[in-house]
């Protein structure tokens, strides 16, 4: 009974002096939790909405895009995928379209430093994947010069999404080694920058720039000297806009063949999706499709709309340029057939 008395004794005792240190202002313990600082910085995702099916999304970007508070989408990200972000999350439309008034890139940095600093999880929603023609690389410089943590969730990429629909190769061991990227929409004051490298590429017998039509300002711009013809290669050229007059002959000045197979297409893996197939010299006259597109040119736009069963035959200059006009003489209407699927 004593025992038990001074256990219930010592414990009081304790808990008097547990209370005491609690409610003391000089209690160590009691400063360094006061001291904590709540604001905790969130964190931006990069992330790649694809071409616009949502079943083309990553797991990992539909788990991100779905628990996101903030999410600012481009212009062209389909609205089936932005209508994925939570109800309540904030969700801004930061896209630029050509002609249109449209937030600045500054004001962009702007609202991810805020929005992540305000301790949120934020959603940097762009069509494709982000690393390729999609601003990442600035606002990634935005955000960590801010010290705000990021992640890059890839998608999947105009290109190979237009070669899928067109059932297509972007590259094939038989005749197209190498691929390249381009952006037809160029930043102001590019297109001198690349007149003066072109020019400089003459002397290796690249491509040569002659006469007024050459530099004066291209509503497309240029084509850069990587888009010289070279054996075995594909260009995929992004942002195409409705000027294919223009690139028609930035494709020509630079070398191109006049018969080199090219295809357009529009709204890769949607239901609207439209493929154009024809030859350079026929992409002026080729009905102008809706962005976002993409125009692939080199021999493997022809793959499959000549070759038969297990036969691949590309397409460029002589009896191949021949015999592909043959083939397809029948569906083919002022040089360009067009395909539409569902």
């Amino acid at each position: 009974e004593l025992l038990r008395e001074l256990s219930r004794s010592e414990a009081f005792e304790a808990f008097q002096r547990f209370w005491s240190k609690a409610n003391s202002s000089e209690s160590e313990e009691i400063k360094a939790a006061s001291e904590i600082d709540e604001k905790t910085n969130g964190k931006v995702y990069f992330l790649g909405a694809g071409p616009g099916d949502p079943e083309l999304l990553t797991r990992r970007a539909w788990k991100i895009l779905t628990a996101a508070e903030v999410v600012l989408h481009d212009a062209l990200v389909a609205p089936e995928i932005v209508r994925l972000a939570r109800k309540d999350a904030l969700v801004c439309d930061v896209g630029k379209r050509c002609g249109q008034k449209s937030i600045s890139q500054e004001e962009i940095h702007a609202m991810l430093v805020a929005h992540a600093s305000a301790g949120h999880m934020v959603v940097r929603l762009q069509g494709g994947d982000p690393l390729i023609f999609g601003r990442a690389g600035e606002e990634m410089t935005a955000v960590r010069s801010a010290g705000i943590d990021f992640e890059i969730v890839p998608g999947v990429t105009a290109a190979s999404a237009a070669a899928a629909a067109a059932r297509i190769p972007l590259t094939d061991r038989r005749f197209a080694s190498r691929v390249i990227f381009l952006s037809a929409h160029r930043r102001t004051g590019e297109l001198r920058t690349d007149q003066i490298s072109n020019e400089a590429a003459d002397e290796n017998g690249l491509r040569a720039i002659g006469g007024e039509a050459a530099r004066k300002p291209l509503a497309t711009g240029v084509l850069p000297r990587d888009a010289a013809p070279c054996s075995g290669t594909t260009l995929a050229i992004y942002m195409p806009g409705l000027d294919y007059g223009r690139l028609a002959r930035d494709l020509l000045e630079t070398g191109w063949a006049a018969d080199t197979p090219c295809l357009l297409v529009s709204q890769a893996s949607m239901a609207q999706e439209r493929v154009s197939r024809m030859h350079i010299a026929a992409l002026s006259e080729a009905e102008r499709l809706p962005a976002p597109a993409i125009l692939i040119v080199g021999d493997v736009a022809a793959v499959g709309e000549v070759a038969g069963v297990g036969e691949v035959t590309p397409i460029g200059s002589g009896e191949a340029a021949a015999e592909h006009s043959e083939r397809t003489a029948e569906v083919v209407t002022d040089g360009v057939a067009s395909i539409v699927t569902s």
